[in-house]
């Protein structure tokens, strides 16, 4: 006997703790019997029946039964997974599964309490019983369903689930009884694409009944699918206050009787075979810049037609001895042959394939937009049409758009960010799996409040005001805030770095809220080491500026001390110049008056007062060189650059005589511009021209042999210069002056020797001088920031080598 037995809310209430009790008894081993796996769906047991098939139809206007639907069917899902922990004998993980449900279930008694202080549903408990709930109309039910000659059935709720169905229905869809209890789209799949569900849902809905004649429809049975018609009525079932909670179906197969009638027609296709084609060519299906092919179904031939558009975008001469497979690019045709059953049973689709050219073979998307055409004469179908618009542009923006959120979500990865978003009108706070990590959790429903509660409480109000205040009407919707949270797993402190943009609706109102989030611990971990360090420096800087200080104080009276030593240098250059020079020129007159005034003198005498004067001489000599090293040692040289070639041949001029007296000769190169003191380098280059033509060779008569001096430069790099010259700056480049000559020579032991003042190699009786002009040369080029030194040996020549910087 079928009958409608929906019980009341107490006696659903009842159901359901008898339910989560028999859990517990059979996770600690204490059933009598196991929980039967058909039960534990969420629409058989406990609040099932009263929520489904009637809760939510009789009170769909109480928000607070759709938290009660996902409660009760979390708890099922939970009891389920219990079911087969225990079936694989994992006791201890069952457990664990069981608490949940409790937590759950406290919610859930929770909510139901909440609604019971409603009107309506108060008003139900008090006086309604399950008795009353059972429907007087059960024997009505009996008669009119069980004993019906066609197929009937019931379904209640909006996921339509199957009440009541008769074995005439049953053996229709070819089920079995397990079929009761469940959604129609669970219990019979194949018709969830068909309309069948949507009509459900429209009967459901407008409360007004539906007839169909001869609908064609597929059912799967054992694994086979078979084409049928119907003929069938659906028929709102309404409570009451007139809602419609369910709907009765009436259904006659009648594949037998239409397929008659098509048979009949059969004898007209070639006739409307005919009459299609001449419609086709003539219409303007021939001038669409439109993909379009039509064929016959089985099996595949060439295509009946194709327009000229489709052949040149397929690059076909004609369709003859082709396919429709053959316009679809190669790595599509897998694609396509799967899903044509598909587009058979449905009469039709819309897929994104590619098609190509075959003379360019390059492919291009398509929209393939297919109809299935059914046969007039037999009412199955015949006929492939396709009409499918060129989608390559969109499909190439599509393809970059996804390239583009590729590469985001790339960079957010590679950035380590975690993101995050919110809806503000349930407050659902949704986190990635890395902004997860970054709190410690593994709980992908992190709400809200649990999130706030991991941060440090000192920064919890700052946080929450910032983030409120970007929801707030007028405010530019941004949110971005930096604070510290307590890791879940490590119990460490992590500074956190999120920003966030409010999303609003065509009106203005906010609707959602997302942004990223960052772990900054280690960078401002890195900051405050660099400002504790910048810190550190400072207090450094500060001690050296004051030991810097004190050193200049040092240096300013140094300065002070040389500055009064140069005075005293001048003073004594003065006084060199003038009152050391006034009695050797008197000495020098009144000898040279001596020596005319006593010629008769005795031979002795003449040679006392040839001493004298050539003393005198000598006295002159030395003092104007020593007046001259100091010069050079005191005097600043003026910028500007100086011309070696002129200076060398006005050297020239100015020892023209001793030049001839030598019968010297000179080999002179290309020679640079330098920056100098022009009056130096003069001295510089007289000083060492006169030594190379000074000290000549003798042959073995004693004659002095004419030598010959060799000037030539060089510029060179840093890295060129000798090692005794890499002191000098290394940030510029340098002239190399070479000064040769072949006279006499000296030995290299000397060469520190020969550039200190009043040292000589030789007797005064050899050769004349007064041991200053090297020192006045080296003076010279230390003071212009250069280097000079001499290679030679004794009997082969001298070479002085200039090293002048060239600052350009």
């Amino acid at each position: 006997m079928i009958s409608l037995n929906i019980p009341g809310l107490a006696q659903a209430r009842h159901d359901h703790h008898s339910f989560v009790e028999a859990l517990r008894l059979k996770i600690n081993g204490q059933a009598e019997k196991p929980v039967n796996a058909a039960a534990l769906t969420q629409y058989a047991h406990g609040l099932g029946p009263w929520l489904y098939a009637h809760a939510m139809v009789a009170y769909a206007e109480i928000d607070q039964l759709r938290d009660i639907e996902e409660l009760h069917a979390g708890i099922h899902k939970l009891a389920a997974q219990i079911n087969l922990l225990i079936s694989e004998q994992k006791n201890n993980e069952a457990k664990a599964v069981y608490e949940q449900v409790v937590a759950l279930d406290k919610e859930l008694t929770r909510k139901l309490d909440e609604i019971l202080q409603l009107p309506a549903l108060h008003q139900e408990v008090l006086n309604v019983t399950p008795e009353t709930l059972k429907i007087d109309r059960r024997a009505l039910f009996e008669a009119i369903i069980e004993n019906a000659p066609v197929a009937m059935m019931v379904m209640t709720g909006p996921d339509h689930i199957i009440s009541i169905a008769n074995e005439r229905m049953i053996e229709m869809l070819g089920k079995d009884a397990s079929i009761l209890g469940k959604p129609a789209s669970v219990a019979v799949p194949e018709i969830a694409v068909q309309p069948y569900l949507d009509i459900l849902t429209s009967v459901l809905k407008t409360k007004e009944s539906y007839k169909a004649k001869g609908m064609p429809g597929y059912l799967t049975k054992d694994g086979v699918t078979t084409n049928h018609y119907f003929d069938f009525t659906y028929k709102p079932l309404l409570d009451a206050n007139g809602d419609a909670y369910g709907i009765m179906a009436i259904s006659v197969d009648v594949t037998e009787t239409v397929e008659a009638e098509l048979a009949a027609k059969r004898s007209a296709a070639a006739l409307w075979e005919s009459e299609v084609n001449s419609q086709i060519k003539t219409s303007v299906l021939e001038y669409c810049e439109l993909i379009i092919g039509i064929s016959h179904l089985e099996p595949m031939p060439e295509p009946l037609y194709n327009n000229q558009y489709t052949l040149d975008r397929l690059g076909w001469k004609h369709n003859k001895g082709r396919t429709l497979i053959d316009a679809v690019y190669p790595e599509d045709r897998d694609f396509v042959l799967k899903v044509l059953p598909e587009i058979y049973a449905r009469k039709g689709g819309s897929y994104e394939i590619r098609l190509w050219n075959e003379v360019t073979k390059e492919p291009f998307w398509v929209q393939w937009n297919v109809m299935v055409i059914d046969d007039p004469s037999t009412g199955l179908p015949a006929i492939l049409a396709t009409v499918s618009p060129d989608i390559t542009e969109r499909k190439q923006q599509q393809i970059l758009m996804q390239q583009q959120q590729q590469s985001l979500l790339d960079a957010i990865e590679v950035a380590q960010l975690g993101t995050w978003s919110m809806d503000i009108a349930t407050q659902k706070a949704t986190f990635s799996q890395r902004h997860l990590s970054m709190f410690g959790v593994t709980a992908r429903d992190m709400d809200l409040e649990t999130a706030i509660n991991h941060v440090v409480e000192s920064e919890r109000a700052q946080l929450v005001n910032a983030f409120f205040d970007a929801l707030k009407p007028g405010s530019d919707g941004k949110f971005e805030a930096e604070y510290t949270i307590i890791h879940g797993k490590t119990g460490k402190a992590h500074i956190i770095h999120t920003k966030g943009q409010t999303n609003y609706d065509p009106s203005g109102k906010a609707v959602s809220i997302s942004g990223i989030a960052q772990d900054v611990t280690m960078l401002r971990t890195q900051q405050q080491s660099l400002e504790a360090l910048v810190e550190l420096r400072t207090k450094e800087l500060d001690a050296s500026n004051k030991k810097l200080a004190e050193g200049n104080q040092r240096l300013q009276q140094a300065n002070l001390l040389l500055r009064r030593s140069n005075e005293d240098l001048n003073r004594f250059a003065y006084v060199a110049s003038h009152d050391l020079q006034e009695p050797l020129r008197k000495i020098q007159q009144f000898g040279s008056r001596l020596m005319a005034e006593f010629e008769t003198t005795s031979p002795k005498g003449q040679d006392y007062l040839s001493r004298m004067s050539a003393a005198a001489g000598r006295m002159s000599s030395l003092i104007n060189d020593l007046l001259t090293f100091s010069r050079v040692s005191t005097s600043d040289s003026p910028a500007g650059r100086a011309s070696l070639k002129h200076i060398v041949e006005q050297v020239i001029t100015d020892l023209e005589v001793q030049i001839s007296q030598a019968d010297a000769t000179f080999e002179i190169g290309p020679l640079p511009d330098v920056p100098g003191n022009t009056t130096h380098l003069t001295q510089l280059f007289q000083n060492l021209v006169s030594n190379a033509i000074k000290f000549r060779k003798v042959d073995p008569d004693g004659n002095f042999i004419p030598p010959t001096v060799k000037i030539h430069s060089q510029r060179i790099a840093h890295e060129e210069l000798p090692e005794a010259q890499q002191s000098l700056a290394a940030d510029m480049h340098y002239y190399r002056i070479d000064i040769s000559d072949d006279g006499i020579g000296f030995d290299t032991v000397y060469l520190d020797r020969i550039f200190q003042v009043f040292q000589r190699l030789h007797g005064r009786s050899e050769y004349t001088g007064t041991g200053i002009g090297l020192a006045i040369c080296e003076r010279i080029v230390v003071n212009m920031g250069g280097m000079i030194t001499a290679i030679s040996s004794p009997g082969n020549g001298s070479t002085f080598q200039i090293y002048l910087p060239d600052s350009q």
